[in-house]
């Protein structure tokens, strides 16, 4: 297999024992290109870890200074310290996560030889639905972000869904699973981390932000992208 680096950033908040989890699975298929990198708020000290293996970073951000809490802040926040590693694909995910198919690495290196976007199998939606994705790390570059920074926590996903198909270059892949625990899909309790981002406001502000967002910036971010991958 090529050489060819991803790194794989999890916001985590409050919950060290679930993100340990996710590590564990990750560590599990034996990755020997990839990096799991934890994002947490300099205030929440529980979910700094102290070395868990070599493949496993902990990178402290700034505290948001919005009123809305959730992913994007710290992903963003996290962007140029990931971008020094030169990584060829960057990915992000969530702390309730579960890395399945052994062979899930090569699978994403395959593809993005070929796609500017790929996503796995979340086991809960189909191919209509992306909600892990891996990219290119250029185009993270090129944009000066990794969700866009209107948003709060969600559809930073479908921000690379829909920047994927506007590229032309976005590819599934079935038999690469990655779970998502996801309490809306019955497989754990919610808690307070996920009802914080996961509220009215959130989903009213995030829906009209995104809206706006691809109304308006969105064609130019897409020619930005188009430049930076040709």
């Amino acid at each position: 297999m090529s050489e060819h680096r991803i790194l794989i950033l999890c916001p985590t908040r409050g919950r060290p024992a679930m993100a340990r989890e996710m590590a564990e699975s990750f560590l599990a298929t034996k990755p020997e290109q990839s990096m799991l990198c934890f994002v947490v708020d300099e205030d929440d000290p529980d979910s700094h870890f102290q070395s868990l293996q070599d493949a496993i970073a902990t990178l402290p951000v700034p505290l948001s200074l919005v009123g809305l809490k959730g992913a994007v802040w710290p992903l963003n926040c996290a962007r140029l310290s990931a971008l020094e590693t030169e990584p060829h694909t960057l990915a992000f995910l969530n702390d309730d996560h579960r890395f399945i198919t052994p062979d899930w690495e090569q699978q994403i290196i395959e593809a993005r030889q070929k796609y500017a976007v790929v996503y796995p199998n979340d086991c809960n939606n189909n191919e209509s639905a992306l909600t892990i994705p891996f990219f290119d790390a250029r185009i993270a570059k090129a944009l000066g972000f990794i969700a866009p920074p209107c948003l709060a926590h969600l559809y930073s996903d479908d921000f690379w869904f829909h920047l994927g198909y506007a590229l032309h270059s976005i590819k599934y892949l079935p038999d690469c699973k990655i779970d998502h625990l996801h309490p809306f899909a019955g497989k754990r309790e919610m808690d307070a981390t996920t009802q914080a981002v996961n509220n009215d406001n959130v989903r009213e502000h995030d829906r009209l932000a995104f809206y706006q967002y691809m109304a308006t910036e969105f064609p130019g971010d897409v020619e930005k992208a188009r430049k930076a991958i040709q």
